[in-house]
């Protein structure tokens, strides 16, 4: 019998089991006449503290990170966090705007607090929810981790308008034994839109999709989910970046729980089903902020802070989603022993499989990640059916979050803030990119965690830059280095310009693809 096939075979007895964590043995590294040279760690200064003012709760600080620990070299250890931050002074400011109208225009209730007459709508809108999902669209997107950040637009916002969707989909017949009455139940019927959704359409009938795919190693299996992310997201997502003590970030996790099986002998299964519910598109113009997020950026300052900026996207994010698809996806890896394939005789034997992760988007398990421990079929289609009450954003297009800022209603009064906004967003995705990181030989791929640095090598390669092979293959391709700077604007346009040298071609390896230089208005 086929390897794969018995493989595929014993999946299910393995999920039913409880999976054990084994410490895999340390091995002593050898140093070589190929071995690179260590480099250590280096932090900057530290920049001034953020100011407080009555809505900040805390003030935090910044310093770059000049350079990534890699190849072995000294790290920063408990020293090494590049954000601090500590408490405010507490100082308490009633909100006064948009009282008394029924609804929490400031997001804490304190424009209702002791109303003697509230106006409230009498119209058909008064008794409808936003639909499911609404708040999901709204998150920033932080495109160095994958990860969605704060909400940036308002999803409680009607701009004073009714417009509402009929959802004839999720209508079914009821019937009532004691009237003898058949009946379409209504209580999904019509769903409130948010002004900032341009449209929103249910799926006619939510279609699943399942796929399988088989990968040598954890570069290419990493590569192959960051090339196919890229061509939904809009923009190349989820580089190899991982922001450490970052909560709650499954993207993270998951790059994380992949990238640690990098052993000659391993063989990666993917195993993936989607299921949509519904379809949107933003705005073009005249987008209504989140109010937390509009505070934020009155509170930045006049002049470039790179700390007050820096943390302003790392809050919020680096882009917004401008249009997308909501619904669920449940994504298996399995982790191949190769080694103990070969060898086993069993049609079952489920030691071929050293480890199974799990990502998770959509549904009761955003909510219970205890659902998946338990598996059995009924889970399973407790999942299915919860997915359309609480769908996630499974494909997605994104632009940038000063593209946001500049086509909202706060457009007009934030002046330069917009213009160091955008500084700021070039910045900080050069300065936790991993471009930044030595470079990896033999077609190997830098990946930054907090403030140092490692190499992630295909099969048959192997040592911290990915030196050491036995097969005849020693090419490598070229990479680019990072951006340079900006160049002074001359006839109205700058410029910048990389470098194919991160590492150059070697022994017959391939050229960059694209271009060396980027121009823009200045």
């Amino acid at each position: 019998m086929d390897p794969y096939i018995r493989l595929l075979l014993g999946i299910c007895g393995y999920l039913s089991l409880v999976l054990c964590a084994s410490g895999a043995g340390s091995s002593r590294v050898t140093r070589t006449a190929h071995t690179p040279t260590p480099v250590n760690c280096k932090l900057g200064s530290w920049a001034p503290w953020t100011s407080c003012n009555a809505c900040t709760k805390e003030t935090w600080r910044f310093r770059t990170m000049e350079r990534a620990a890699q190849f072995g070299g000294s790290e920063c250890h408990a020293d090494g966090q590049l954000w601090e931050n500590k408490a405010c002074p507490v100082v308490t400011t009633p909100c006064l705007d948009l009282r008394c109208n029924g609804e929490n225009d400031c997001q804490d209730g304190s424009d209702e607090d002791d109303c003697q007459v509230v106006n409230y709508r009498q119209d058909k809108c008064s008794t409808l929810q936003p639909f499911p999902g609404a708040e999901r669209g709204t998150r920033g997107f932080n495109v160095l981790t994958g990860d969605f950040t704060l909400p940036v637009l308002d999803h409680n916002y009607f701009g004073g308008q009714c417009e509402y969707i009929y959802n004839g989909e999720w209508r079914k017949f009821t019937y009532e034994a004691l009237c003898e009455n058949l009946s379409y139940n209504d209580e999904f019927k019509n769903f409130r839109k948010p002004y900032n959704y341009h449209i929103y359409r249910f799926v006619a009938q939510a279609r699943a999709e399942g796929s399988y795919e088989h990968y040598e190693d954890a570069l290419s299996l990493l590569n192959a989910r960051k090339t196919h992310e890229s061509s939904n997201f809009g923009v190349t997502a989820a580089v190899y970046y991982v922001e450490v003590g970052l909560k709650g970030s499954k993207e993270s996790e998951f790059f994380t729980n992949v990238s640690k099986h990098n052993s000659a002998e391993l063989e990666f299964v993917r195993l993936e089903s989607k299921v949509q519910t519904a379809q949107f598109k933003m705005r073009s113009s005249g987008l209504m902020l989140d109010e937390h997020m509009h505070r934020a950026l009155k509170d930045l300052p006049e002049r470039y802070d790179v700390t007050t900026y820096f943390h302003f996207l790392r809050t919020y994010g680096t882009h917004y989603i401008a249009e997308g698809t909501l619904g669920g996806t449940m994504e298996y890896v399995l982790v191949l022993n190769t080694t103990a394939m070969a060898s086993s005789e069993s049609d079952s034997d489920t030691s071929e499989i050293k480890d199974v992760i799990v990502g998770v988007k959509g549904g009761i398990a955003d909510t219970d990640p205890n659902m998946l421990a338990r598996s059995d079929p009924k889970s399973y289609m407790k999942w299915g059916e919860s997915i359309q009450y609480s769908p996630a954003l499974i494909e997605y297009e994104t632009m940038p979050i000063y593209e946001l800022v500049r086509l909202s209603t706060a457009a007009g009064y934030l002046g330069p803030k917009v213009v160091h906004l955008r500084r700021a967003w070039d910045e900080y995705q050069l300065q936790f990119n991993p471009c930044r990181c030595a470079p990896c030989r033999h077609n190997g791929t830098p990946a930054l965690r907090g403030t140092s640095c490692s190499c992630i090598c295909r099969t048959g390669y192997q040592g911290l830059a990915c030196e050491e092979t036995d097969r005849p293959d020693r090419k490598t391709d070229g990479q680019w280095s990072c951006w340079g700077a900006w160049s002074t604007c001359q006839t109205g346009r700058k410029t910048r310009t990389k470098a194919c040298n991160n590492p150059p071609p070697d022994m017959g390896g391939a050229n960059c693809l694209g271009s060396a230089s980027q121009s823009q208005r200045c």
